[in-house]
């Protein structure tokens, strides 16, 4: 797999009919995707990765909706991939009780992701040993649900505004610029 979030790079490697599968990074932050910008990626990537921040809007730690973003996605036959899960000094949403591996469990089981970038390969590979030994406090994440107990205290998380949607001009860049030859340097003597 090549990864790149210059989709000019992916393109030029698509016309050169590489052998990888070739993967592009969304913008951060995007909540949704319009038609016209699945097409713009579909044209030369074969999978995505989004940000964690893209599928759960978060407010204060706390889930507060779920966007479709992955959804969109997955329609037009791309594969997707969440980045960064990780569990040196990164506490993940309340709602997934601070444990990486619950949180990893919600994203196979609510989103149905096709895969993960982490920087703990560990709790990977606890989350698939553990196959139908699941406990209880796993179940995938009931969206808002936490943030709804707080409602009316001090405490509660600010509402959030919509995230911003992918549109093809955000995706589509100007070509690469061709190579230049390397030309030898002329000598200058100095007398």
């Amino acid at each position: 797999m090549i990864q790149s979030k210059d989709s000019a790079v992916l393109v030029k490697l698509k016309q050169q009919q590489t052998k990888y599968k070739l993967v592009y990074t969304l913008p951060q932050d995007i909540g949704s995707a319009s038609a016209t910008s699945l097409v713009s990626v579909k044209r030369f990537a074969d999978a995505v990765v989004v940000e964690r921040n893209s599928v759960f809007a978060l407010s204060r730690h706390f889930i507060i909706r779920q966007n479709d973003i992955v959804e969109q996605l997955q329609s037009v036959g791309l594969r997707t991939y969440v980045q960064v899960f990780s569990n040196d000094f990164v506490s993940p949403p309340w709602d997934f009780f601070s444990d990486g591996t619950a949180e990893i469990n919600s994203y196979v089981q609510l989103i149905n992701i096709d895969g993960f970038v982490t920087d703990s390969p560990k709790t990977v590979r606890r989350y698939k040993s553990l196959g139908k030994d699941m406990p209880s406090y796993m179940k995938p994440v009931v969206v808002g649900c936490l943030a709804q107990l707080l409602k009316g205290s001090l405490s509660q998380p600010p509402t959030l505004a919509q995230m911003p949607e992918l549109n093809a001009s955000s995706v589509e860049q100007p070509p690469l610029f061709p190579a230049m030859p390397n030309i030898p340097s002329k000598k200058v003597q100095c007398g």
